[in-house]
């Protein structure tokens, strides 16, 4: 079988990651001994791959957050459980509120029809 240049191309980014067979791994760097041009071309993809990927950056102590993370992401689900209690409550005390105004009403001497169809138009 004749290698030519465009296979050993096409190995090498498996070769570089070194996921290559090592039948692979050997065919691809005796053609890089021949081959000053595809020599050079190996080492360019083995200093990308060690670089980080292009447009991301890697903070620094990246790992370390994690725990602080977690306890941000806990405070802000007990911030909103909170939040909702207390609409829960405003909702319950409002209802509270209307329904003795409706009575109060009723008690004064106002109709109940007036003070229901008043009741929707004041919030």
């Amino acid at each position: 079988m004749n290698v030519t240049r465009e296979i050993v191309k096409d190995l090498l980014p498996l070769y570089v990651s070194g996921e290559a067979s090592p039948d692979s791994r050997a065919l691809v760097e005796a053609f890089l001994r021949e081959d000053p041009q595809l020599a050079r071309l190996a080492d360019a993809l083995r200093a990308e791959e060690l670089s980080p990927a292009r447009g991301a950056s890697v903070p620094s102590g990246a790992g370390r957050d994690a725990p602080a993370l977690a306890s941000a992401s806990l405070a802000v689900a007990c911030a909103l459980w909170i939040a909702h209690a207390r609409h829960r409550a405003t909702v319950a005390r409002n209802r509270a509120v209307a329904r003795f105004a409706r009575r109060r009403a009723g008690a004064i001497g106002y109709s109940s029809e007036r003070w229901c169809a008043w009741w929707p138009q004041a919030f």
